[in-house]
């Protein structure tokens, strides 16, 4: 009885150690990232709310022909909300990208958080990287916060999380943004154009000549999670209901809930007007339904530059192929 009573203990402790490894950050980092701790180990945030969130990384050229097979894979084997971004930037006709994948884990503490994130990370392994013969790899803490800080001010510094423990070790990194009720905002000495998808076509063809045509720096986002079985019970009444006299079956993996951010930035005012009409007549002539994002382009952008560690999203339900299509 002895013995059981010191192994509960020890079990005991041994959450709370787990527990306890998460490590505050300073109300400026707070206030800056959408982050309220982090585990340094294990390259976690914790963003509040019972939501942890890791940051993933691979070159959208290794994907190739295999975007749908991945995004499928995803949705199929994980319920958890994902994030796809795409930073693109054109440059002398040259094209660089880079893509991350960041994934939301819900959870009551770190302790039950660790257990989600070590099985999602041997299905992301055994079931997806191996089977497509891809290499998605875990973005450290510190190169995480180097992507978000070149994302946001277009300047390559190595960051050190150590900066997140300091008063005002991120002290406005997005506070000098200023917006525009149009969906445009000025970050330091780029001008910026934010849009929110709202409609799409079936097929979507040569997305990636968007890059090739206007030099600038493009962050794409899309926000994705499968729906559960109740979720698209009420989602099939409903367009049963509004379009159809006859059942309409949905099939599975068929239908996902999906939003499309874009930022574009450039170096001055009278080419960010010119990109806007670029973009938009763009997105039009590929039948996309696209807004400037009026009034929450500060948001849009610090949600696409951070990564998506500070939350904005516009969901609605659309086919999975989607996607890939929209992606590079």
């Amino acid at each position: 009885m002895n013995e059981e009573k010191r192994q509960r203990k020890l079990e005991e402790k041994r959450i709370r150690d787990i527990n306890n490894s998460l490590r505050q950050l300073s109300r400026s980092a707070q206030e800056e990232l959408g982050v309220m701790a982090i585990q340094e180990q294990e390259h976690v945030f914790f963003c509040g709310n019972g939501i942890y969130k890791k940051i993933y990384t691979f070159r959208p050229a290794i994907l190739k022909n295999k975007k749908n097979e991945l995004i499928r894979a995803l949705c199929s084997l994980f319920d958890n909300r994902m994030r796809l971004t795409m930073c693109v930037k054109n440059k002398n006709e040259r094209l660089s990208a880079y893509m991350f994948l960041t994934v939301s884990y819900r959870a009551e503490s770190y302790y039950e958080a660790q257990t989600i994130i070590c099985d999602y990370e041997a299905k992301l392994k055994s079931e997806i990287a191996r089977i497509l013969n891809i290499s998605i790899l875990e973005c450290d803490l510190d190169s995480s916060l180097s992507y978000i800080y070149l994302n946001s001010t277009g300047e390559m510094k190595q960051m050190d999380a150590g900066q997140l423990f300091i008063k005002k070790g991120m002290h406005k990194l997005f506070n000098k943004c200023k917006e525009s009720d149009d969906g445009k905002f000025v970050s330091g000495n780029r001008y910026g154009i934010t849009l929110v998808g709202k409609n799409y076509p079936d097929e979507m063809k040569d997305m990636s000549q968007m890059f090739y045509e206007k030099e600038g720096t493009y962050q794409l986002c899309v926000d994705f999670r499968k729906y559960n079985e109740d979720d698209k019970e009420i989602y099939q009444y409903d367009i049963n209901r509004k379009y159809s006299t006859e059942k309409i079956e949905l099939h599975d993996n068929e239908i996902i809930n999906m939003s499309y951010l874009v930022t574009a930035m450039v170096d001055t005012e009278e080419q960010v007007t010119d990109m806007e009409q670029y973009l938009m007549k763009f997105y039009d002539s590929k039948k996309i339904q696209i807004m400037p994002g009026a009034g929450r382009a500060k948001e849009i952008f610090f949600s696409s530059s951070s990564l998506g560690l500070r939350d904005f999203s516009s969901m609605q339900n659309v086919n999975c192929n989607m996607i890939s299509d929209l992606l590079l």
